[in-house]
């Protein structure tokens, strides 16, 4: 293919241009994959900041998320379809990891990763003793080669696996320690966390909530005024307004269906009725994820089996031994089909005899022994069981098909106008929404829930015209009648709003003003008929959250005299705090030992922070670029294929 394109441009017959619109056209397929329905490890699901993310990487992050959670193979499928958007987005963030990493140089060698590998192996051998074997006599990780002899090949995926861990965990690790770098750490902020972290004080508090019942109206012209000096609080953002059309079950007349339609569509889908060959089986699950635990839990599974073969119980046996997350009571599973169960599972109890037990079976969640107590072959649910099914079914595409023809011939009246004169003719009404912003869940006259029909207004252009929509259980059409710029709305629009809060700001005024003058006792007590008075004896300011994360209180408590009152301090919820400090404790001085302790504390507290506000910027970066803009995520930029990966309709 290049010899003739280098051929064309040698001879001149063919335009440069024509020859770039090929290539064009050849990286654009490149780019943008074909739709091919084929899926394999290999490919590629989407790119952020020019690296591919594959279905391999995906299939890997979602396995390593459902053994962490852990649980039976039912509650793992329940939970399938929360995973997978987790695990697509910490597949993304790796990626943007790895980006970084580009970004600041940072390099790790094979000796790094090994180093990592056998700090994780052993401290997994600390709490796993089967797992010592994996070093040698003086300590360090055996070979491959050797790991195989002793524990057979499923050691290999075992040490690829936390191999893979390694890496990812040594490239954070140096990321995170450029990031801690960066961190500038003075004497001053020193001497503070010091101080928050060592020195104990005793005070009591108050907290006053401001009470807006007894504020009456003031009528409008205060209001007015209210509203026009903080009118930014008040300000909407971009708002739309919408013309509906529903057309609901009670306007199509009658859905009756004859029972040789349904007679019908039990024979056409006869094949999703047709239930697949069953078994009715028990299982004893021995817990084994290392090497060796496999080995052993073979072992076992084999002197059970020779107990069964003897005439012991399978039910006693199963209670005896069975792992916390095997089935019901004895082991029983009910009726399965292939389906249900893992592959090796189901291969292993289709293969067997009514009342045979299998060999040792391994699986992702361990070694089984499975028996088998009953066969079903594959049968066709009755039609007399499913009528009443099908004839909902039915009425529901009647209804739907009808509905979708009136809003057809609706929008096909309107045009691109008004959808007023065209619904009166066909019998219909149409309505006005309140406006809405695109975040908004609109008011629709006639419908309870109308879900994010805000998010698909706002994709389309004012004056358009939406096709049938399912909406609640009515088909709709709508038409994008106005678009609102943002602005203060006037007062009779939103009369309630600018009340409730005038009210609590007058509210908050007469309590400061209140507490302003009990201050003035210079005694907490004074400010009891206002709140409970609380008293704190001994702590840390580190050691209470609502302290740490409030920095005027944090000040006060820092800055206040002994026996001395706070400074009234008013609170993101609106009440107001203030404090009596009671008692000061000595704390130690700064040694070298606590100052590179704080040092470390506070460099990795911050770099952890700018690390995931960098990663995070990253990623909205990157969405805002996902398509042509940056050629589908191959340079500075995020590209999913939403639809291979399921997360679209």
């Amino acid at each position: 293919m290049l010899r003739s394109f280098r051929t064309a441009i040698k001879s001149n017959r063919t335009p440069v241009a024509a020859v770039m619109i090929v290539l064009t056209l050849g990286l654009l397929a490149y780019l943008v994959p074909s739709g091919n329905s084929v899926v394999t490890p290999e490919t590629v699901l989407g790119r952020v900041y020019g690296r591919d993310i594959k279905q391999g990487d995906i299939d890997q992050a979602l396995m390593d998320l459902m053994q962490r959670f852990g649980g039976a193979q039912a509650q793992q499928e329940q939970l399938l379809p929360l995973l997978k958007p987790q695990a697509i987005q910490s597949v993304i963030q790796d990626k943007i990891v790895e980006e970084l990493c580009e970004r600041e140089g940072i390099v790790v060698s094979d000796a790094e990763v090994k180093t990592t590998l056998e700090l994780i192996l052993t401290s997994q051998a600390k709490q796993e003793p089967e797992l010592k074997g994996l070093f040698d006599p003086s300590g360090r990780l055996r070979s491959m080669d050797e790991l195989v002899k002793i524990y057979q090949e499923p050691v290999r995926a075992f040490i690829n696996t936390v191999e893979r861990v390694a890496r990812k965990e040594t490239v954070r690790q140096k990321l995170f320690q450029i990031y801690a770098n960066k961190v500038p750490i003075s004497a001053e902020r020193l001497a503070l966390e010091h101080r928050l972290k060592e020195e104990k004080i005793s005070f009591k508090s108050v907290m006053v909530t401001p009470s807006s019942q007894d504020i009456s109206d003031p009528g409008d012209g205060p209001l007015e005024l209210y509203l026009k000096a903080e009118g930014s609080f008040f300000k909407q953002g971009l708002r739309r307004q919408i013309q509906v059309v529903a057309v609901s079950r009670d306007m199509i007349g009658d859905l009756n269906i004859d029972e040789s339609a349904v007679q019908k569509a039990y024979e056409n889908q006869k094949v999703s009725f047709t239930k697949a060959p069953e078994v009715k089986g028990r299982h004893i699950l021995f817990d084994a994820t290392t090497p060796q635990q496999i080995l052993e839990a073979k072992k076992k599974a084999l002197e059970v089996r020779e107990q069964l073969t003897k005439g012991e119980k399978f039910e006693a046996l199963a209670n005896k031994y069975n792992s916390p997350q095997a089935a019901g009571p004895g082991g029983d599973l009910g009726w399965f089909d292939r389906s249900r169960m893992v592959k090796e599972f189901s291969d292993a109890a289709f293969s067997l005899k009514v009342g045979e037990v299998s060999l040792p079976v391994q699986t992702q969640y361990g070694i089984h022994l499975i028996r088998i107590d009953d066969r079903r072959a594959e049968r066709v649910t009755p039609f007399e069981d499913v009528k009443s099914r099908l004839e909902l079914d039915l009425t529901e595409e009647r209804y739907a098909q009808k509905a979708k023809e009136k809003l057809e011939l609706l929008k096909k009246k309107a045009g691109r106008g008004d959808l007023m004169s065209a619904a009166q003719s066909l019998g219909l009404k149409a309505v006005n929404s309140p406006p809405f912003e695109a975040t908004d869940t609109p008011s629709i006259e006639g419908f309870f829930n109308v879900g994010d029909l805000a998010t698909r207004a706002f994709s389309k252009k004012v004056g358009e015209v939406s096709g049938p929509e399912l909406v609640g259980s009515s088909y709709m059409i709508y038409r994008v009648e106005k678009e609102f710029q943002p602005s203060v709305p006037p007062l009779k629009d939103i009369r309630p709003k600018v009340l409730l809060a005038w009210r609590q700001e007058q509210a908050a005024k007469a309590t400061q003003i209140q507490m302003q003058a009990l201050r003035q006792a210079g005694t907490i007590d004074a400010f009891k008929d206002l709140g409970a008075i609380t008293e704190t004896k001994s702590i840390t300011i580190i050691s209470k959250q609502e302290l740490v994360t409030q920095p005027q209180i944090r000040q006060a408590l820092l800055q206040t005299p002994v026996n001395q009152l706070t400074p009234i301090i008013f609170q993101e919820d609106g009440s107001f705090w203030c404090a009596q400090i009671s008692q000061r404790e000595a704390f130690p001085p700064l040694t070298v030992e606590t100052r590179l302790n704080l040092v470390n504390e506070i460099q990795n507290r911050e770099a952890g922070q700018m690390l995931q506000y960098e990663v995070q910027r990253l990623l909205e970066v990157g969405k805002s670029r996902s398509g042509l803009r940056s050629l589908w995520g191959l340079w500075d930029g995020i590209w999913m294929d939403e639809k291979a990966l399921g997360l679209t309709k």
